[in-house]
């Protein structure tokens, strides 16, 4: 178990423990896989079209027609906080997960989900992964 924010709680297979850290849950590897702040140049093919599931918490939704990101619509965009990857200089940088979700699809700031879908692209600057087809269980 991982703690998340403060209510959440994630149950997840974790990777060994590495020089006394403690072990990365595979939602925490695979962000910091998409935020390698050691890569220069675009991400690497293997790492976009990636089917993900993970857990956060709504920080926003809104509902959209036609949407840039994902060029579709209509449906339900909803940005969640999906965990913090390390900087270069060593600070915490909080990532946010950018969903496509069905139209009708009713969140509330601060509830934790857990969520499916496929990785479409990444946004270092703004720390943002973008989640097509999105589907909260």
């Amino acid at each position: 178990e991982h703690s998340l924010g403060s209510s959440a709680t994630i149950e997840s297979e974790s990777e060994p423990v590495v020089d006394g850290e403690p072990p990365l849950t595979i939602q925490q590897h695979q962000l910091a896989e998409f935020f390698d702040s050691e890569r220069s140049g675009p991400l690497p093919d293997e790492l976009l079209n990636r089917s993900v599931r993970w857990v956060g918490e709504v920080k926003r939704t809104a509902q959209f027609r036609m949407d840039f990101d994902f060029s579709g619509g209509p449906g339900v965009k909803a940005n969640v906080l999906v965990g913090a990857v390390k900087s270069r200089f060593g600070s915490n940088i909080d990532i946010e997960a950018v969903l496509e979700l069905p139209e009708g699809t009713e969140l509330a700031r601060g509830e934790n989900i857990a969520f499916s879908g496929q990785v479409i692209k990444v946004d270092s600057l703004l720390h943002h992964v973008f989640v097509a087809e999105a589907t909260v269980s």
